[in-house]
């Protein structure tokens, strides 16, 4: 073990010290819930199993403490993981310096199920899941924009063909449809796969005479 790695080491261990008498870590610790992966510009943590843990810790959060080259920590920060749009990778944006390690604990309220302090060995580039092309998108300068960023289209010719089969079913939409009038932001509501119990076309100015509305994506219209 080098200095460096002693250095985590008994880091890691005054951090945990400190946190003695606030949260208990239980006998049963999960296995490895947790990654992390550090790019030059980001620092990447993934929660494994991500679904499965938000039902299993109702009250789940995630804390962090990034740890500085030189040994020094950062300041603990939380994120509220109970929120329906929260998703499984949590991206860190940082400034292109590297970090030699970070300390993640999983929480389910004060209940701390998961710890450990990871160590980053430098910085790795993303990968990159297509191929690119050397024509960049064309992007309108914002108001707070001075220059646009270059981001480059992918290589469509070494894009992978799939052939579709013949559907089981056909349906004429252009024979089954007509225009709607109604009183209401039908759009909006088809967008939603929302039914409309609205007036009838035949009959606008009759608010005896409604028809209820069902989109054509919506299953109950399947």
């Amino acid at each position: 073990m080098n200095i460096h790695h002693r250095l985590l080491t008994a880091l890691f261990l005054t951090l945990i010290g400190s946190t003695q008498g606030k949260a208990a870590v239980p006998e049963q610790v999960i296995t490895e819930p947790v990654s992390v992966q550090q790019y030059e510009d980001a620092i990447m943590i993934y929660l494994h199993g991500f679904d499965v843990m938000r039902t299993r810790y109702p009250a789940l959060e995630l804390k962090y403490r990034l740890i500085a080259a030189d040994g020094i920590p950062e300041a603990e920060k939380s994120i509220d993981l109970t929120q329906p749009w929260e998703k499984p990778a949590i991206l860190l944006r940082k400034e292109p310096t590297e970090y030699s390690g970070i300390l993640v604990s999983a929480m389910n309220g004060t209940e701390v199920f998961f710890r450990r302090l990871y160590t980053l060995d430098g910085t790795e580039n993303a990968p990159t899941l297509v191929s690119l092309s050397d024509e960049n998108a064309a992007i309108e300068l914002g108001q707070f924009m001075t220059e646009a960023p270059e981001i480059p289209h992918p290589d469509r010719s070494k894009f992978e063909e799939l052939t579709v089969g013949d559907a089981e079913r056909s349906f004429d939409i252009n024979a089954n449809t007509l225009q709607v009038r109604s009183n209401i932001n039908y759009p909006q509501v088809s967008s939603g796969q929302l039914g409309a119990l609205s007036r009838q076309t035949d009959f606008p100015n009759d608010p005896s005479k409604r028809s209820l509305y069902v989109p054509l994506k919506s299953q109950f219209f399947n």
